[in-house]
Formats: structure tokens, sequence, C-alpha cells
């Protein structure tokens, strides 16, 4: 093999940073051809029983033992095609170099407790990356490991005779080995981010037959926590945005849980060490657990609660995840983990952990192995957190006192647990604490927790979180004594005083006793501050000018008051002025008061309607104008309102339609306007024609009027007989002329036209979903994207969804309908809407919680626009499916749908699990209910003589009078003495 050269550093290093940049299948993919090139990588057909797992294969988890049992019996189920294996492995060398992968390969068998085949440490020469799984399948038929799968396996072990009977290429394929590309351990040495990448490319390439689960997800933020620790030696804290982007990098779906996952990592994970809660956790599920399930963001988040007191129960959080994982599915729910940080449970909790310390201190004085001794104190932690949680299905015994009575015996250990004694599970709660509120699914920044195998915090992180550091000052808000902060441990708290250096706790700081003191800053001066007084401040000179003019304008109306019983205004069907006695030409003068006046800049547009009253110079940076705006206020729900006749009457800009314009004194549009001034020019509306009695008063505004292109009318001319006679004649002379004009046109060059709009090109990727009833057929289904996952509709007129379900076409013809229309669609719709309700629900609570308000006693219907508040997806318990014969066909599904109130269209998660179940759903359900039958025709509706009277009569004929235009509405006057 060759060595790394300069050149191959440098190549090699720019695949990386490209990988991890985002473009990771694609980097990877490219260093492994250059790989090959330049003799650094080879294929090769490998034994199984010489491959190994890589200590960084699945972010350090390596491989579970679940996994490979199922993936047996999938393989089992569809046969194995051996040109589907895409395995990657790295040499293992045979010095101490080694040592790590071997440690790790014997460490995962011991932990798995006969679930992998055993190994042998000298044996291995390469680790795997990528179908690690796989291989270990091989070395499970190999080592006739037990199984509960009858179709490969003999009393009750698999078996290489029978799988050759069964699948031939499979059974080969184990005898001879598949092909491998090896990569030499020379550029794994030099690039250690080479593994785990390339392992995360492999993920991203085959998400649907590997996927990323949670657990992997909170292998990884533990290690992205300490890689941006590591980096950044002075910093305490870590914030989502900094480990976010390298973890969804790979795209595994269940990305939108990793906002909880991070908050619990950081927070009861406890660090990457062997012994860490998170490790331990860790390595039972991938043993015996299922680490494929997924418990989902809102789980997560709920597992993070924080409890007010120095204790947070961090055993207690990991037993109830090891529950979820390892236990029955569901075993452990929403509402049981928002349950278990309760007042009634802690006290329940805090016992159990005591006594669980008591047995352990028996056990570990039995000799056995460390993983045995592991495994059985999870047994016993899962069976605590059922009987605490009332999980009688799980744990058949009563108390907790029991359990430990009996797994006493059972090592021949002395017990203290009689059943006589009264129970941890039945034993009133003695804790005071109470739920601080829940955590928020996004933290801004937090510092890793770190734990002692008791569940004692030994770090400084609760103080950090609460925004205390090093260096601060800060002050006791009991009696105001002032300190700086020297250092902070997970207990104490030294501060630099006045009088020395003082030690308080730290649960002082948890419980918001101090905070921090920014000193007072001595005053300044502003210099100058006249040049911002009233005097010079332009809003306050404007305002005094306003005022001026509005005074002015008080004073104009004033004159007029004793003719507004003169007029009439009219506010149906349209606003109107009308005239009570006749005016001659030029006697009538209307005020122009109004409510607004506004001031622009000279080089800014009026509002519209505005009427320009003069011009403000001196004032600001550059001239401006004043306007008067007119304002109409009709009296409603006892307001005054405000009614000026100038402004409610009608408005033209065609003169000969007007009878009033806009007029004032010599000067007044152009009158410059200045505060203190003792005479304003107002303008006024005056009639230069003569008004009779009853006349409307129509006010003439040229400036209103827009320039309109009107469209110009082409009158359609109607064809005569003679002309279409004309026409048929002409027709046979243009079939002749064609065929001469045929011969010609052949040797012309084609003309495009000019009018002819190009279609623009469009690139787009769609999802296509095919199987089941689709036969050969594809289903392109409506998609909406929602934090990163799929949601396709499900509609029950949906030709696609109904092929896809019966196999057979939509078909709506009476004798030969055929359609999805079930009742599966209105019960989920109506599950739907009870999940957004509780979602609803769950938001207010907490929000109230988290602001010390009391709940409300009713909470409101949920409505759309509550998505953006709960949440724009819900979790929602599908029914079980039965059919004819009341046999079940499918358990209860749980999916997430897109929030909805109204409607039977569903928006449901785009995954193979939920499709399967919607189709045999609706297909055993039942048909829905019809539709109530319309009113019978003729029937005579319900309601009042005058409501049945209305409308034209069936056979009653139409009378002349019938046909005339429809009688005017006669105008509504507003009394005068109302204005």
């Amino acid at each position: 093999m060759s060595s790394l050269s300069p050149e191959n550093i440098e190549t090699i290093c720019g695949f990386l940073t490209k990988a991890q940049e985002g473009s990771i299948v694609q980097a990877i993919t490219g260093l492994h051809d250059y790989l090959l090139k330049e003799k650094l990588a080879f294929k090769l057909k490998v034994q199984s029983d010489m491959i190994g797992v890589h200590f960084h294969n699945r972010d350090g988890i390596g491989c579970s033992a679940t996994h490979v049992g199922e993936l047996i019996s999938s393989i089992a189920a569809i046969g194995f095609v051996e040109k589907e294996v895409k395995a990657i492995c790295i040499e293992v060398p045979s010095d101490h170099r080694g040592d790590q992968v071997r440690q790790f390969n014997e460490r995962l068998v011991a932990e798995a407790a006969g679930k992998l085949a055993p190994v042998s440490g000298q044996a291995l020469r390469y680790a795997s990356i990528v179908g690690s799984h796989t291989n270990q399948t091989f070395r499970a038929f190999k080592a006739g490991l037990e199984h509960s799968d009858p179709k490969v396996t003999v009393d009750g072990r698999l078996s290489m005779p029978k799988l050759a009977t069964v699948d031939p290429e499979w059974h080969r394929c184990i005898e001879q080995g598949v092909e491998w590309l090896v990569i030499t351990h020379s550029v794994a040495e030099h690039f250690p981010n080479y593994a785990a990448l390339a392992q995360a490319a492999g993920n991203t390439a085959g998400q649907v037959a590997a996927v990323e689960h949670e657990l992997q997800l909170a292998r990884k933020v533990n290690l992205a926590i300490q890689a941006h620790l590591a980096k950044n030696p002075g910093a305490t804290t870590v914030a989502y945005q900094d480990v976010a982007g390298e973890i969804l990098r790979s795209r595994p779906p269940c990305g939108s849980a990793l906002p909880g996952i991070f908050i619990f990592v950081l927070k009861y994970g406890g660090g990457v060490k062997e012994d860490s809660y998170m490790s331990i956790t860790e390595r039972y599920v991938r043993a015996h657990g299922a680490p494929k399930r997924s418990l989902g963001n809102d789980f997560w988040t709920g597992l993070a609660t924080e409890v007010k007191g120095k204790e947070q129960h961090v055993s207690w959080r990991h037993w109830l995840l090891k529950l979820a994982f390892s236990g029955a599915e569901k075993v452990v729910s929403g509402s049981d983990v928002k349950r278990a940080f309760g007042r009634d449970l802690l006290g329940k909790v805090a016992s159990a952990e005591r006594s669980l310390a008591d047995f352990l201190l028996l056990l570990k004085s039995m000799p056995m192995s460390p993983e045995l001794v592991a495994t059985t104190v999870t047994e016993i932690e899962m069976s605590m957190a059922a009987i605490i949680l009332g999980k009688r299905k799980y744990c058949k015994h009563g108390s907790i006192d029991e359990l430990l009575h009996e797994r006493a015996l059972s090592f021949s250990l002395p017990s203290k647990w009689a059943p006589s004694v009264p129970s941890a599970a039945s034993s009133p709660a003695a804790s005071s604490k109470e739920v601080a509120g829940s955590s928020a699914a996004y933290m801004s920044r937090g510092a890793l927790r770190l734990y002692d195998g008791a569940g004692n915090l030994v770090n400084n992180a609760r103080v950090i979180d609460m925004g205390f550091a090093v260096g601060m000052d800060v002050v006791r808000k009991a009696d105001d004594a002032q300190g700086r902060i020297v250092s902070i441990t997970a207990d104490t708290v030294e501060l630099e005083m006045s009088s020395g250096i003082h030690t308080v706790s730290a649960q002082s700081f948890v419980d918001s006793k101090w905070k921090k003191h920014t000193p007072k800053q001595e005053p300044q001066v502003l210099a100058d501050w006249h040049l911002s007084s009233p005097n010079v401040s332009t809003d306050f000179v404007l305002a005094t000018l306003k005022g001026q003019v509005f005074i002015a304008m008080q004073d104009q109306y004033h004159d007029f008051v004793k003719h507004e019983k003169s007029f009439q205004i009219l506010v149906k069907p349209s606003r109107d002025v009308q005239a009570l006695k006749a005016f001659a030409p030029g006697t009538l003068r209307l005020p122009v008061a109004s409510t607004r006046l506004d001031v622009r800049a000279a080089s800014s547009k009026a509002a519209g309607g505005a009427v320009q009253m003069g011009c403000i110079k001196g004032i600001g940076s550059e001239d401006m104008i004043l306007y008067v705006v007119p304002v109409v206020q009709l009296p409603k729900d006892g307001s005054g309102g405000f009614l000026n006749p100038s402004w409610v009457m009608r408005v033209s800009t065609e003169r000969d339609e007007s009878n009033c314009e806009l007029g004032g004194p010599k000067g007044w549009e152009k009158q410059s306007l200045k505060p203190g001034s003792s005479k304003f020019l107002l303008p006024y509306v005056r009639n230069f024609i003569r008004i009779d009695k009853g006349e409307s008063l129509v006010l003439h505004r040229p400036d209103l009027a827009k320039a309109e292109t009107v469209e110009t009318l082409v009158l359609k001319k109607q064809r005569t007989r003679l002309q279409l006679a004309d026409r048929n004649s002409r027709a046979w002379l243009a079939v002749r002329s064609f065929q001469a004009m045929s011969d010609e046109s052949e040797h012309q060059p084609e003309q495009e036209d000019e009018n002819q709009e190009e279609v623009p090109i469009r690139i787009f990727t769609a999802i296509t979903i095919e199987g089941a009833g689709l036969k050969k057929a594809t289903w392109q289904p409506a998609v909406q994207v929602v934090s990163g996952c799929n949601y396709i509709k499900l509609n029950k007129w949906d030709r696609d969804l109904t092929l896809f379900v019966t196999g057979k076409g939509l078909r709506l013809h009476s004798g030969k309908e055929h359609n999805i229309n079930r009742q599966w669609f209105s019960t989920v719709a109506e599950l739907r809407k009870e999940a957004c309700q509780e979602s609803l629900k769950r938001v207010i609570k907490e929000a109230a919680e988290a602001e010390g308000t009391p709940i409300p006693q009713k909470i409101r219907a949920a409505t759309q626009q509550d998505e953006y508040l709960a949440g724009r997806t819900v979790q929602v318990l599908a029914p079980a499916v039965q059919n004819a014969d009341d046999d079940e066909v499918h358990a209860e599904h749980q999916m997430r749908m897109l929030w909805g109130i109204k409607g039977e269209q569903l928006w449901v998660e785009l995954t193979t699990e939920n499709l399967n179940y919607v189709r045999l759903a609706i297909l055993h359900s039942s048909a829905a209910a019809p539709a109530p039958p319309k009113r019978a025709r003729g029937k005579a509706a319900a309601g009042s003589p005058k409501r049945r009277k209305r409308g034209r009569k069936p056979h009653k004929p139409l009378r002349d009078e019938d046909h005339g235009s429809e009688p005017e509405q006669e105008a509504v006057p507003l009394a005068a003495e109302n204005l």
C-alpha cells in the first residue's frame, strides 16, 4: 500500500472539507474514487470472521443486537441480493494501533449477552463503517445464534444448512464472503474524521434501509457538544445552533426531535465518559432494546423538564428513557412524562432511588461481571419506573419493596424489603418540589451538566445556566451585599467583597437570591440641550401652527352656524347634501372645517382629496405645505361623529355637472403660514350658479380627475346571406391554390411566428409513490414540507389514492360507482381535531405556569390560526383496523399530521408505516353515512308567510309590468338636529 504524499493529504483534506460543508454523499463518493486511483484503497472479497465493527460506526454506538435480529428476519422475507451490499471497512493493524478496535468489539459482544456472534480479537483484520449490521448477520449464522424466525432456524437457532435451501445466494455470500471497499489504515489514522463522515454518507444515501434513529442523534449531540467545547477552550456554554448544522447534515428522518434531544443530553446526559448516564443508557438499549424506536420531540423535551430544588432526579429520567426504548411499544406516553415530574410522584421517585442504592451495595458484593451487574440494575430500574407510573401490564410486582425482595432472594442476598413494609409506590408523596416549567424546545444557550454515580451534580452548570459567570459583579437581593464572583463550583460560589473572600452556597444563586449588579453610571451633562427646546422643535412649532389654524376654522364655522338648517344631509342610497331654500350665484359660502390637518414636504404628494391651504417656510430643512384633509364620520353607537356639508356633498370633475367650487380670499393657496400670525386666509365652498330648493350640491374638483385609457369599441359586422354564399364559392379556389403553393413552400425557409411566446424551462423534484394497488402506475401526491418532514394530502375523492388503496380506479357513474368514501376519514378528522384541542390546551397551561398566573378554568376551542401558537403538527393515535370478521388487521397506529380543525382533508407524514396503515384502514372501513336527501321539489319551506311569498310563482305567467325596471330606493334624510 502507498503512503500518504503531501499531494494526497491536500486532496483528501479538500474532499473532507467539502463533505463537512454539506455535499457529503458527493464528496465521499469522489474521495473513494480518488483513493482507489491512488492505491490508498482497494476492493476485496472478505470473510465475515475477519471483519469487526469500527468504534466510530453509528457515531460510537457500533451496532444494535436488536437491529441485527430484525435485519435477519427482513432479509429472510424479501431475499438477499449481493449487488445491494455497499460495504466499506478500514484496515486494522495487528500491533497496538488496532487495540482500540479489538477492545471495542469485545465489549460489544459482552454487552449483547449472546445476541451477537463471539469475536476473536486477533482474527480481526478490518473494521466496518458501512454494512456493519449486514456483516453481523453473516457472523450470527456462522455462530448459530438463537433466533425466533422459523424460516431460517432449526430448534430455535440459525442454521446454515436450512439457509442453503431457503436462500442459496445468501448462503453462498456467507460462506465465500462479499466484496468490500477497504480503506488503508494510513488514511483513517491521518484523518480521524474520515470514518464518521463516510459512515454518515452511507446513512444519507440509504436512509430507507439504515435510518439514523433518535438514540444515534443523542450520541451525535453528545459528541458535538464535546467537540465544540474542545474547539473553544474558554467557552462554558453551548447553543443549539452551534451543533445542529453538523448533526442534521446527513438529513436524518427524526431530525424534528433534535431540539428536545439537545436539551436532554446537555442537561442530563452527563458527558461522553463510559460511566456517564447517557453512555450507560446507550449500551443497554443497543444490546437489549429497540434503538430504532421514535419517541418524538415532545417526549425528549418533557424528559428534560427541570424541577425546583437542587435534586433533579437524573437517575429517574434515565429509567424512563430505558423503559421507553426497551419496554413494550408506547409503554411510556407523553402524558406519563409530564406526570413523572409532578408533586405526587417525585416523593415516590426519591424513595425508590434510595432503595435502589441500598440494593446496589448488596449486589456489588456478589462475584458478578460488570456487564451482568449493569443489566440487572437496568432491569430493576425499568420495573421501578413501571410501578411508579402504574403500568401494571408491564411489571407483575405490586410495589417496589416486593420487587427488590424477590430480586434479593434470587441472588441469595439478605433482604430488608419484606412485603409487610410499606412500599415506595404506596407511600404518600413526601417531596414539596414542584415542576418549574417545561423546557423550551430551543434553548438560547446552556452549560453541559456532569453527575456522579449517585446523580449529584459535580460541576457548576446550573449556576452558569442562570447567567452568572466568573468576574461578574453580583448583589444579594435581601441586604444589597455586593461582590464579584471569583469561582463557581457545584456547591459553592466564592465572592470577592470589600471585607475579603467569602463563600456562599450555589443553591442561593439557583434560587435567584442573587442578581447581576450593574453599578450606577456617573451623571452625564447634555451639552447644548437648548437646541432641542420647544422653541426650535419642528414638531412643536408645527403643532402650534395647526392649533392656530384650527381656531381660525372654528371662527369661520361659527359664522355659518345660523345657516345649518338651510341644508339636509342624505345618507342612503348615497351621501348627498340638498338645499332647503334657493341660493343666488355666489351667495352660498360653506366653511372647510376639518379634524385633520396634514403637513408634508413640498416635494411629496398630497393625500387624496386634500385641499392646499398654504406654504410653511423657515421650519425644517425644506419647505412644507399645509393641507386640509376632508373628514366624514357618521354618528354611530352613541358617538357624535363629524359632518361638514363641504365634505359630505357629491364631487365631480366636470364643471357642467357641478354647481359649487372651492374659493377663498386672494392668494389663499400660496399664503405663507407662520406661527403667531394674526390672520389666516381660509378657503370656502361657494356656488357659481343658482341653486334651487331641493337641488343637490355638487362640488367641482378638477384636480381629482384621473387619466384613464378608454378601450375603443369595435362594432362586430354581421354577415349577410350574400356574403356567406360568396365565401362558400371561394372555398374550392383555396383548395386548388394550396396545391400549387405547397410545391413552392418546400423550397422556402419556415418563418417563425414572432408573436408566439416561448414556454419557460422549469426543473423540479417530485415525490412519487408506487406499489400496493397502484401496480405499474405511480402516484405523485400533493406534498407540504414542515420542519424538514414531508406531509401528503389524503382526499377520499383522489383518483390516485383510490387506486393505491383498492387497486381499482375511481368511478362515479350510477350503477358502477366505486370510491373510498369511508367512515375512516371523518373518524380521523375528529381525532385530529381533538389532538389540536389538547395541543392548544397544553400550550395555554404551560404559558400560565411559566408566567405564574392561574390556569384558565375553561380553554377556548382551537382554531386554524392556532397552528402558529401550538405548532403546525400534532400526534394522532388512529384506531385499530378490523376486518368483517372482527379480526384485528392492524393495531392502533400513531402518526403525525398537520394541524386541521375543519373538513375531512388530511395531511399525514409521508412514511412507509403510515401509508401501510392508511391503506388497510380505508380498505376495511365501513362506507360513510349518506348525505341527507335534498328537500322534495315543490315542497314549501318552513318560515314566515312573508318569506314564503318571495320569488316568482312557478306556473304564473309574467305580466307586462314584471319586465319594468326596479324602483329607485327612497333617500333617507338625516335630521339637522343630529348633526
